[in-house]
């Protein structure tokens, strides 16, 4: 609860020559002042208020003030005199204090110091108060609508009970588990309004959950402590099949680049190293093609099946503008392969081998649909099809790349390479090239999995040659399993359930 200080203003006087001491009631005062009282109405914090009062020498002689003092919080006597002040004998001396709204209640008084025949001097009070904005987080409640067993949603309540228009202006939640959402942002709140924000909660573990919830407002930062009941689910067996062996096979290579202008020095890169790209091709046959992402799905200059060609496809990438597509390989990528068909513009990419797609930005996918999407047809085309991603790493990216989501995902999903674009080219293109005569080691899992309860077994025979890598929800097997085999992985899911 907010409270309010109390401001007092003490008034001292200066000694006369006649001295001071207790008067009687009916003796009149030397000096008066008018109003004895100063109220300010309230009003927004931070606006000013002038209030005027007057001194009035009732003496037969003069009086001399020696100085006033204002003894109330935020407040300051405007434009004063120079001190000490003479008042002759019936005159009226008109002063003003300048009172700004800055807390719930600001009260005190002025201090008169003045030397005077009769009675001290007069006692000047100030009150007034500010409207304000008083923000508070009610409870947070989560299940009440539930989605299934695998989200929980709820809200939490912002309530402005102050007297003031409120600001909510953003809100985040502490886990990655929790994610919240204020639909309009900043939120202007009256005086007695309230805003919901929605939460979603999807934990990752089993039993209780917690996580701190932030609320950005005009008044600090409000938190909330938001826990959610999560329990360990069914046993997933996830079934994959080994493709062909991608050894000693032909290859088509598609080569997407992202032609915004920070790329222009990887471009370069990317020309001058080609060779490194290819020398793992060198004894079988290849076709590549560059593409950018255009929705005709053609690739620059045709298929080409020399390194000169390579380098020269590149180089027309070069002058290719920026646009939007150019950063979003899978939204083209389907008609890319729908082009590699007879009498089509891609048709001679056609040789029989593997597709690959190399994927080189330094942004994330910025597809208009989710990567999966125009992946999974693509791969509904060619189930062969394996993308390698040249981006920025995780968790930071590397400079001016930001991370490659979506291209991440996407190479682990299909088997392929992710490298670091911020690496220095010919060990990436290097081992980008090596990569496509690999045969597949990586699967991701459908689900999330409870950690350390993967079982993997390939043909029936259990084995513990693997590695878990949880950032990607991926397993890498350390030694290819042979064409054909069958890979099971089986783990545990949470479930995580409000109340259950």
């Amino acid at each position: 609860m907010r409270v309010a200080p109390i401001m007092v203003l003490l008034f001292a006087t200066g000694c006369s020559e006649w001295g001071l001491g207790a008067l009687p009631d009916d003796l009149e005062q030397s000096l008066v002042a008018d109003p004895p009282h100063l109220e300010f109405e309230p009003g927004p914090r931070g606006t000013t208020a002038l209030l005027t009062f007057t001194l009035e020498n009732l003496d037969e002689r003069p009086v001399t003030i020696d100085g006033i003092t204002v003894d109330v919080a935020h407040t300051e006597l405007f434009r004063p005199p120079s001190w000490p002040y003479t008042l002759a004998a019936g005159d009226k001396l008109e002063l003003s204090v300048s009172a700004e709204r800055r807390e719930l209640a600001q009260n005190g008084e002025i201090l008169i110091a003045a030397a005077t025949r009769r009675g001290a001097p007069p006692r000047v009070t100030v009150s007034g108060s500010t409207l304000m904005p008083d923000l508070r987080m009610l409870d947070v409640e989560l299940g009440g609508g539930r989605i299934d067993c695998d989200t929980v949603v709820g809200r939490a309540t912002v309530r402005n009970v102050g007297t003031a228009l409120g600001r909510v202006s953003g809100v985040t939640a502490e886990k990655p588990w929790l994610t919240a959402n204020l639909a309009t942002a900043p939120y202007e709140l009256a005086p007695g309004a309230s805003v919901a924000i929605g939460l979603t909660a999807r934990p990752k573990q089993a039993g209780e959950a917690t996580s701190l919830l932030d609320v950005r407002t005009s008044e600090g930062t409000l938190t909330g402590l938001v826990s959610v009941e999560g329990f360990v689910g069914d046993f997933v067996t996830d079934r994959f099949y080994q493709d062909q062996a991608r050894a000693g096979q032909p290859v088509e290579l598609l080569i997407h680049i992202d032609r915004s202008p920070s790329m222009d020095d990887e471009l370069e890169a990317v020309m001058a190293d080609a060779a490194l790209l290819l020398e793992p091709l060198s004894e079988v046959d290849w076709r590549a093609g560059v593409v950018i992402g255009e929705p005709n799905g053609c690739v620059l200059g045709g298929v080409v099946s020399t390194e000169e060609e390579l380098v020269a496809a590149l180089d027309r990438a070069r002058a290719i503008p920026w646009a939007h597509h150019t950063e979003a390989p899978y939204q083209a990528l389907p008609m890319e392969i729908v082009r590699t068909g007879a009498r089509h513009c891609n048709e001679d990419l056609l040789i029989g081998g593997n597709l690959n797609l190399i994927v080189i930005s330094d942004e994330a996918d910025q597809s208009a649909f989710s990567w999966e999407v125009g992946l999974t047809e693509a791969r509904g085309m060619r189930p062969d099809l394996m993308v390698h991603s040249i981006v920025g790493p995780p968790p930071r990216g590397c400079g001016n790349a930001r991370v490659g989501e979506g291209h991440i995902e996407a190479a682990w999903a299909t088997g392929g390479e992710v490298r670091s674009i911020c690496e220095p080219f010919y060990r990436t293109l290097e081992s980008v090239g090596e990569a496509l005569q690999s045969d597949r080691r990586r699967w991701r899992l459908s689900r999330e999995p409870v950690a350390d309860s993967i079982d993997v077994e390939i043909d029936g025979v259990p084995t513990d040659a693997f590695t878990w890598h949880p950032e990607v929800r991926s397993v890498e097997l350390w030694t290819a399993p042979p064409a054909g085999a069958q890979i099971d992985m089986t783990y545990q899911v949470d479930a995580p359930c409000f109340g259950r």
